[in-house]
């Protein structure tokens, strides 16, 4: 089992990121309640070659219940739509509150098994779980983006 945590910082209110992304989840969710999320990873130095690689995942998603204080969590699995040997992963993005009422810190916590036994763990201790990192770094920056602009039109300030 392979473990991601990675965070970014948003330019919103904790309550109103949890509810953003929460509405962000909603909007593309289809009658099961499942989710299209495009996965996108680059691989290789920025200024080399590199490849880029995208793959689409379904997602289910929910508000975890007990979570407060200084944070809110939402819940976060998915799957990717293809036959590929991709993994499986489930995890909880959590708000987290920031010394400036402002802003806060959006975090993406959890695990995935590495699909293939053996070969698949010496592939992610190689470069797969580079993949993964980029690929929930890249989530978390689109989603900071989302997060932000509907905070800005809720304002007025944008």
């Amino acid at each position: 089992m392979s473990d991601i945590n990675e965070s970014v910082i948003v330019e919103c209110p904790p309550e109103r990121a949890q509810a953003y992304l929460l509405e962000h989840f909603k909007e593309s969710a289809d009658s099961r309640g499942q989710a299209m999320l495009r996965l996108t990873s680059t691989v290789g130095p920025e200024a080399g070659s590199h490849v880029t690689i995208k793959r689409d995942a379904t997602a289910t998603f929910a508000p975890a219940s007990g979570a407060g204080g200084l944070e809110y969590q939402v819940l976060i699995d998915w799957a990717p739509t293809t036959k590929e040997p991709l993994p499986k992963f489930s995890g909880v993005f959590r708000v987290q509150w920031e010394e400036d009422y402002g802003q806060c810190r959006l975090v993406l916590e959890g695990h995935y098994d590495p699909p293939l036994g053996v070969v698949g763990k010496a592939f992610d201790a190689v470069v797969g779980h580079r993949i993964a990192r980029d690929t929930v770094t890249t989530l978390l920056e689109q989603l900071r983006l989302d997060i932000e602009a509907a905070h800005r039109k809720e304002t007025g300030k944008g």
